[in-house]
């Protein structure tokens, strides 16, 4: 592969070329491709990826843009120079009927907003207009990704240079970095600071109840090549349900990303294969070289697949289907593995750290020329593990099952028998001696050892002035002794002809541990090959074998050896490959591990199951990714990339498939608090008639007020009929642009706000706010912006305020949509991509809170990376900003958050668990917050004395044991004397340790917000909602109760009992709650098992003192999240298929 970093200058006068046609396979309604978008899709050689136009001047640039927009296939990004083009833009884009697909914003070309490597396709319609405006080519080549065209219109003439792969990137092409099984990368680009490139796929891993032992590990294998990101995993989008209690389908996906930016190129379902347990090594069979990938098919074929499209080229009938596959040199090697397709599966439906592979007991060694598909060898014996290098293959190779492995698998409980019927009492005998105890049943498991015969009972001789003596009792049999590993041995064959070079049995390797030991190949290179050994759930130590001969050249070392700069590394030391001789001491070190594998990349050892890494050997925390467990942060292209997991341990880790990378730097704190600049709109100096006070009976932000209580003091309607319904347009879902959209579980409207009689909502795919007459539903006016808008916008005295991903906030005239101002609250303009989109480092939440005439928002992805959160406080009538506020960044990962909406406690601004004063910004201390980590240190100091006590009985007399006995439970008096007070307030982010809060909108579709909850004081449920007098909450999906406030305590209480608690029907999933003057109101879908069923939508009133239906209203589509704004006696309702209606009396 060429690693040149020279540009291609493909001089080409591509606007007389006649006839020029792309293969596009997706064109929406906006019709075909012209002439000018058919010769550049030609020139860029695909039709799929991530555009951005420079300059909107042009006369065709617009429709340009346009054009490729509406193939479906690929997101354009436009910038225009100045505002009048950028209004035009707009307008014709939305005429197209393309909003989404292109979005234009007014942005700096010195330097361009975007990072590095991440645009597919630039394109400079006009060269001069660009350079007058700050446009350079080398800015232009910093922001294409390898692989990448840039496309320049000079004078008419367009000239075309592409981006070779820039020297220095690795790929990582097998499920530990390539054939040979080296855990170091060779990629030199990657370098610390690094933040956020792209993130896209389903939030985090399905739930599935029937498959609940793969949760925390859903991607099982990972591949990158040819600018291409590979994943095998079955949480994807095509797997849910309308519903997540309708359960979800077990097929597994490939899908193939661009590895730059995220963007989805196919995904192709191979099926009802499976690969269980959560040991790192458990990885599905996966590989990918040159213009192929390959794994395993449902039938258990070798399948092999075409890198660009996913479409199949062959599939390969192999003695077995395929469990390992390595491609080197031309040729595939397979260890193929007897029912390989359902590997590893737990029998109690519980993640168990056991080698899938133990179970299996024949299989065979099978090569295949990597062209033709024609099979060049076969050897008929089980391979468990298989690497190569320098013409070599090496396979640890197994004579049957690992009976000792399939021991340690738990067991399902016996099933309960009914007790006895009751006997009459008998009659009063002589005493006997009572029978020998009974053998006990053999082990479950395979080919489980006999249980020796009981012992025989001793019975003392009767005298005739003594009683009977007592009878001995029955000698416990002795455990049936553990099985043993079976025959094992590593074997080394020419990797092209399959003659076998040499082979070393176990008992040479490891002579005093065989029997117990696992045996595995781990790295090949330099002349040696590393064997891994290891016990059940543990792998701890490594012997160097020579790969010429298999002698044993270094006879134990620790962790798994590495290979850099010619020399062998283990245990922070440098051997000799050539003599297994130590050198020196080393900085490379890569220990054992169960779920989080660590790799080396440059300086830095990934060991980021903690978000750690150590980097020039410090410690350093990137608390903005976890890595995924059995794959960790795969280092390649210049940049990590980590698959969504289901931990808890990360707070702040962000939603989705998440790749990171070197950045120039963050922000810091001044940069972060800098007031922004205030840029004026037409409506700023407009005066507002309906400035009045605020009615609270009206609905102007996300779950009604400041509290975000999710509660008014409007009254019930008696009826709910449909006063009127008004469909708003929103952008096709059915291409392949609008599936990375869809990954995210957003509804195609953002939950109703309504006040001054205007209803609002956001269009988030089409990055829009839109108004309507509250009477009667017309649409008055429709406001585009740079990027989503992920919440209704706040209704505040005639104006309509809101953020957006662009990262500004915005203040519209509610009555006509003219802008009064904007702001930006990001730190600068740069961009990532997020589900399909391009968007800033430092989104703003939509629905910003207004209280005590002032407009806080907050802006940012996450605590954990880019320079973190910025709360602000601005005027709502100028956009002035009275303080700015940079969360802290760093310091414990568990201390941190994401962003999400702000509330008011009665003293206090709050935004996850950071409570700030609302005049200064001064962060404040947060009683909740307080008792949630007085808990996490008496569960912590509990389960530490629980261990030391049965350590100690293992290890009775221990004195340095019994000391830090000793001390623990001093400590654990200490805590119950210091228990802090707590308050009773609102709190989100599920204790010390959740991540999700009230803008979580998968938890329908997904499952449990992992483990997490929202709750008022002691009162906890998946939606939860409060007034002045009580707390409504509701729990597995359908179930509601309320509470009186007076039986509402500090959190960390015991919850009371409820006034009333009431099921709705099971068909039903219960997405937005409200409580009223005089009843509480629940809306959601209605569901049918039957997925050919559409579903639908309901209202339902309660009444407040009973909970009994009152009245309830059925809707052709069900109920966004949060999706209800209640009015005085009239209920305004967001519907997902992107509807608002108004019912009431």
């Amino acid at each position: 592969m060429k690693r040149s970093n020279r540009l291609m200058k493909l001089a080409a006068v591509l606007s007389c070329v006649a006839g020029a046609v792309c293969s596009v396979r997706a064109q929406t309604a906006g019709g075909g491709l012209g002439d000018q978008a058919a010769q550049l899709l030609k020139a860029w050689g695909r039709d799929q990826g991530l555009c951005a136009i420079i300059g909107l001047g042009a006369p065709d640039a617009v429709q340009l843009a346009t054009d490729l927009g509406s193939t479906g296939r690929i997101l354009v990004h436009g910038i225009a120079l100045d505002d009048a083009s950028l209004a035009s833009g707009r307008e014709a884009v939305s005429a197209r009927g393309c909003d989404g697909f292109v979005t234009f914003e007014r942005l700096s070309l010195n330097p361009l907003p975007y990072r590095n490597n991440l645009v597919n396709f630039v394109v400079v319609p006009d060269l001069a207009a660009a350079t007058a405006a700050g446009y350079s080519e080398a800015e232009a080549m910093r922001v294409l990704a390898p692989w990448g065209k840039l496309c320049v219109r000079d004078q008419g003439q367009w000239r075309v240079s592409a981006k070779e792969l820039t020297p220095g990137m690795d790929e990582w092409t097998h499920n530990v970095h390539g054939p040979d099984g080296n855990r170091a990368s060779q990629d030199t680009t990657i370098t610390f600071p690094v933040g956020y490139r792209w993130n896209g796929g389903l939030p985090f891993n399905i739930d599935n109840s029937k498959r609940q032992e793969n949760r925390y590990s859903s991607t099982r294998a990972m591949a990158l090549a040819g600018g291409r990101c590979f994943t095998f995993s079955d949480s994807e989008f095509e797997n849910l349900r309308g519903a997540h209690f309708l359960g979800e389908e077990l097929d597994q996906y490939v899908t193939a990303r661009d590895a730059f930016n995220g963007m989805l190129l196919w995904r192709k379902r191979i099926g009802r294969v499976f690969y269980g347990g959560l040991w790192y090594m458990n990885m599905a069979p996966l590989a990918a070289a040159g213009d192929r990938v390959y794994t395993a098919s449902e039938q258990g074929e070798l399948l092999v697949l075409d890198a660009a499209t996913g479409e199949t080229v062959r599939s390969i009938a192999t003695a077995y289907a395929p469990g390992e596959i390595l491609v080197d040199q031309g040729v595939v090697v397979v260890a193929a593995w007897q029912g390989g397709t359902w590997l590893g599966e737990s029998k109690v439906n519980v993640y168990e750290r056991i080698r899938m592979h133990s179970g299996v007991n024949a299989g065979a060694l099978e090569a295949y020329d990597a062209v033709s598909g024609e099979r060049l060898w076969q050897v008929p014996s089980l391979a468990t593990s298989i690497r190569s290098a320098d013409g070599v293959l090496f396979a640890s190779l197994r004579e049957g099952a690992d009976l000792l492995e399939e021991s340690q698998r738990r067991q399902p409980p016996p099933p309960k028998e009914p007790a006895p019927a009751p006997k009459p009492a008998p009659a009063p005998a002589p005493a006997a001696a009572p029978a020998p105890a009974p053998t006990p049943a053999p082990a479950p498991g395979p080919a489980a050892a006999p249980a020796p015969a009981p012992a025989a009972v001793a019975v003392a001789a009767p005298t005739a002035a003594a009683a009977p003596a007592a009878p001995v009792p029955a000698a416990a049999p002795e455990p049936p002794p553990p099985p043993k590993r079976p025959p094992q041995g590593i074997v080394a064959f020419d990797l092209k002809s399959g003659k076998q070079l040499w082979q070393v049995k176990a008992e040479q390797i490891s002579p005093k541990s065989f029997e117990t030991d696992s045996m595995r190949v781990d790295t090949a290179g330099l002349g040696v090959v590393s064997v891994v050994l290891g016990q059940v759930a543990s792998e701890g130590k490594s012997v160097v074998l020579s790969a010429k001969t298999g002698e044993c050249l270094i006879p134990s070392v620790g962790g798994f050896p590495v290979l850099i700069d010619g020399a062998l590394h283990a245990s922070g030391k440098k051997y000799d490959p050539a003599t297994g001789k130590a050198q020196g001491p080393s900085p490379y070190s890569v220990g054992g591990t169960v779920c989080t594998p660590s790799y080396i990349v440059g300086d830095i050892i990934i060991r980021n199951r903690g978000c750690a890494f150590s980097v020039g050997g410090k410690g350093v925390t990137y608390a903005g990714a976890r890595g995924a467990c059995g794959t960790a942060s795969i280092p390649a292209y210049g940049a990590f990339y980590t698959p969504q997991n289901w931990c808890t341990c990360c707070p702040p880790q962000i939603s989705g498939f998440i790749c990171f990378g070197p950045i120039r730097g963050e922000p810091t704190e001044q940069e972060m608090t800098q007031a922004p600049v205030v840029e004026k709109g037409p409506a700023f100096d407009v005066a507002f008639d309906n400035a009045a006070a605020d009615d609270p009976k009206e609905w102007p932000m996300v779950r009604q007020g400041a509290a975000r209580g999710s509660a008014t003091a409007a009254s019930v309607p008696a009826k709910l009929g449909v006063k009127w319904q008004r469909s708003i347009p929103s952008p096709k879902l059915d291409s392949l642009v609008a599936t990375n959209w869809r990954e995210s579980l957003n509804s195609a409207l953002t939950a109703p706000t309504a006040a001054c009689g205007v209803v609002t909502t956001a269009v988030m795919d089409a990055n829009q706010v839109v108004g309507l007459d509250l009477a009667t539903g017309e649409i008055k006016w429709r406001f585009t912006v740079g990027a989503r808008v992920d919440s209704s916008p706040t209704l505040y005295r005639g104006l309509c305020l809101f953020g957006a991903h662009d990262g500004y906030v915005y203040a519209l005239d509610s009555r006509n949509g003219q802008m009064k101002w904007k702001a930006r609250l990001a730190p600068n303009d740069e961009r990532m991509m997020s589900y399909g989109k391009v968007e800033s480092l430092w989104p703003v939440v939509g629905s910003v809170l207004v209280a005590d005439d002032m407009v806080y928002a907050s802006a940012g992805r996450t605590q954990g990376s880019d320079g973190g959160v910025v709360v602000r406080a601005l005027s709502p009538q100028t956009g002035e900003t009275a303080w700015s506020m940079a969360l802290p960044s760093s310091g414990n990962v568990q201390s941190l958050r994401r962003n999400d909406l702000l509330f008011r406690t009665p003293d206090a601004l709050q935004l996850m668990i950071t409570r700030l004063d609302p005049k200064t910004g001064a962060v404040l201390p947060n009683p909740t917050r307080a008792v949630h980590e007085y808990q996490d240190k008496v569960g912590n100091t509990t389960r530490r004395i629980t261990q030391l006590k049965e350590q100690l009985k293992a290890k009775e007399g221990d004195a340095k044991l019994q000391e830090q006995l000793t001390k623990a439970e001093e400590e654990q008096k200490t805590l119950g004397a210091s228990k802090p007070a707590g308050d009773i307030a609102p709190f989100v982010g599920g204790g010390s340790r959740g991540r999700e809060a009230y803008m979580d909108w998968n938890w329908p579709r997904l499952g449990t917000r992992l483990f997490v909850q929202m709750n008022y004081g002691n009162i906890g449920g998946t939606l939860v909602s409060w007034d002045a007098t009580a707390v409504c909450n509701m729990n597995g999906d359908r179930r509601i109760s309320l509470y009186a406030m007076s039986k509402v305590a500090n959190v960390g209480e015991k919850a009371p009992g409820a006034d009333w608690s009431v099921s709705l029907p099971p068909t039903h999933q219960v997405t937005a709650l409200v409580i009223c003057q005089d009843g509480v109101v629940a809306a959601g879908g209605v569901y049918s098992v039957d997925s050919a069923t559409p579903a639908k939508g309901f209202v339902t009133v309660l009444a407040r003192d009973t909970g009994k239906t009152v009245v309830e209203q059925s809707f052709d589509a069900p109920v966004v999240y949060n999706g209800i704004a209640v009015l005085e006696k009239k209920i305004c309702v967001a519907l997902d298929n992107s509807s608002i209606c108004l019912v009431g009396d």
